[in-house]
């Protein structure tokens, strides 16, 4: 996954850096960083979002 790919997948999602933080227990700061490519995506960040781009019912038990 690529800084552009969590963007986009995030946006897709309807989240905010800030609620993918909470959600996955960084800070904004965090995510914003690995989104502009100052620090690697971590190989969990990466499958978590994809669990969350490809299944309707884990977004829906988190609320999203």
């Amino acid at each position: 996954m690529t800084p552009a790919d969590l963007k986009s997948t995030r946006k897709s999602l309807g989240l905010s850096a800030e609620r993918l933080a909470a959600l996955v227990g960084v800070t904004r700061d965090a995510v914003c960083k690995w989104e502009s490519g100052k620090r690697p995506i971590p190989k969990w960040l990466a499958l978590l979002v994809d669990i969350l781009a490809s299944h309707k019912s884990v977004r829906k038990r988190l609320g999203i």
